[in-house]
């Protein structure tokens, strides 16, 4: 009898990566993965080696170019007088987003478009119920803050948990500046499940129409320096208020939750609807819109207008169109475009500001008196209806982390949070791990 022995031996398959770093030079935003670019990209420019407290400053329009478009075209002015000679300079070692807040802008949903806001999974978070997401953010020393405006965090569920939605099958983390530099954790989750001592806390502000003011207050962004943020969020048992938010600022804890209810127990698996209805436009019927897409200002050509059922998004010019490799997202969303939905490209040039899928609306926003209204959000975001996607849908899925939710704008939604003048914010330093 001839008894063979047989080792066999098991190959391990890959761990996942745990955490994600951006790169410190880019030159495209293919290192953030974006899923869905909901707003302002015509805002949004990656650069380096400029000083952080210079002004804006307009170029001339060109009275013999043949480009017929009102775009606002800005450079950065190496006058620094006003500044009392104080500088500070990061140099080509470190790239950050530049992000545009136009004079009278308020959020990307209206005109002019504000600031800028897209999805992005540079690290997969579907196993994961603790995570950490960090930046640094730079305001000018002339920074004028008005009355409030929103800063990235992290999200869960589904796209879209701002703007009003009920939040009862999603999440999101971003933080919001106040009036004079107040910080604070503008948190969107079920408003109805939070407990009585985060709600009565005097730093805390629950509203049931939009977002849940956390921590108002608890630290102050200082303009002319750089300001570091780390959130760390541990999702809660599903159904109980154990849920945490911790924030630090350059290093300090300064918010330190551990009763969030972010996610309560999922419905009964529903019947799904016969067929998907994609709806680029605002929940109010009464307002005229008008769905618009451009390629980045910043490219050197334009997209033809076009409106078909795309399969893929609307190619750049080879030169650096912003869906193209070599545009401002290297490429990176056209493989997480939606199939056979039915979006409308066309090319206004009468449009001051533009972008990819995105709704305006010729109607005035309405005008509230009161500088303390916590009405800061714009209208509902269009992520839920890019993915096909409805507002304030109950799921049979347990909601979870997703990703990063880069929201920056001025507001609010009312007249008197709009910018007053153009301002320009610095990003960089972006991180996110799995703990």
């Amino acid at each position: 009898t001839v008894v063979e022995t047989v080792t066999v031996s098991v190959v391990p398959s890959p761990s996942k990566p745990t955490t994600w770093v951006a790169p410190a030079q880019m030159t495209d935003l293919s290192a953030f993965n974006i899923t869905n670019f909901a707003g302002g990209s015509q805002n949004l420019r990656i650069v380096d080696d400029l000083s952080t407290n210079s002004s804006i400053e307009q170029k001339p329009t060109d009275s013999n170019s043949s480009d017929t478009t009102e775009a606002v075209a800005f450079e950065v002015s190496d006058d620094h007088s006003s500044n009392n000679g104080s500088l500070t300079v990061w140099t080509n070692a470190t790239s950050a987003l530049q992000i545009l807040y136009p004079e009278n802008s308020i959020d990307p949903a209206r005109k002019p478009q504000g600031g800028a806001e897209f999805y992005a999974v540079p690290l997969d978070l579907s196993d994961s119920n603790n995570v950490t997401l960090e930046y640094s953010v730079f305001f000018p020393q002339e920074f004028d803050w008005v009355l409030g405006g929103k800063l990235p965090g992290l999200y869960g569920g589904h796209q879209g948990c701002s703007g009003g939605d009920a939040a009862t099958d999603c999440f999101s983390t971003r933080l919001m500046w106040r009036k004079g530099g107040q910080g604070e954790l503008y948190l969107y989750a079920p408003k109805d499940k939070q407990t009585d001592s985060l709600c009565n806390d005097p730093q805390s502000v629950c509203d049931a129409a939009y977002g849940l003011s956390v921590g108002r207050g608890s630290f102050v962004f200082t303009p002319g320096n750089w300001t570091k943020v780390r959130q760390t969020v541990i999702l809660n048992t599903p159904g109980r208020q154990d849920g945490c938010f911790n924030l630090d600022v350059n290093g300090e804890r300064v918010i330190d939750r551990t009763d969030v209810y972010y996610r309560g127990i999922p419905l009964p698996p529903s019947e799904p609807p016969s067929s998907t209805q994609i709806n680029l436009g605002d929940n109010d019927s009464k307002k005229k819109e008008s769905k618009t897409a451009s390629s980045h200002p910043y490219k050197t050509s334009t997209t033809s207008p076009l409106s078909a059922h795309q399969t893929h998004p609307p190619s750049g010019a080879s030169d650096g169109g912003f869906f193209d490799t070599g545009g401002l997202l290297g490429g990176i969303l056209r493989r997480n475009w939606p199939v056979d939905q039915e979006v409308v490209i066309s090319e206004n040039t009468n449009d001051k500001q533009q972008s990819l899928g995105e709704v305006t609306s010729d109607t005035d926003t309405n005008t509230d008196k009161n500088d303390n209204s916590d009405n800061t959000d714009g209208p509902p975001s269009l992520g839920n209806a890019l993915q096909g996607h409805p507002a304030n849908s109950s799921s049979s899925q347990l909601p979870g982390f997703i990703g990063l939710f880069f929201s920056t704008f001025f507001g609010g939604h009312e007249k008197q949070y709009a910018s007053p003048k153009d301002q320009l914010v610095w990003f960089k330093d972006f991180a996110m791990s799995k703990n």
